[in-house]
């Protein structure tokens, strides 16, 4: 039986936890180097982000005021 693989891809403020946070997480799981399911979700923040975090990302403060937060998408 061929082995299915994930990858997880998040993006963030920054890289302290104390201050910073995560904005959007992804994952892609394939098997023989074909897709099998991909999903993402930006995550809202509540708090302002950075202009080099939007710049950097393309990721916007409208679309994260727009997002479900993160015990939201956890499950």
């Amino acid at each position: 039986m061929p082995t299915t693989y994930a990858a997880v891809d998040v993006e963030t403020t920054g890289l302290d936890p104390q201050k910073d946070v995560m904005i959007e997480v992804a994952a892609v799981t394939f098997r023989d180097g074909r897709v099998i399911d991909e999903w993402s979700s930006l995550i809202q923040t509540h708090r302002q982000l950075p202009p080099y975090v939007t710049r950097l990302t393309g990721i916007t403060q409208k679309m994260v005021e727009d997002a479900p937060e993160m015990k939201a998408i956890r499950p």
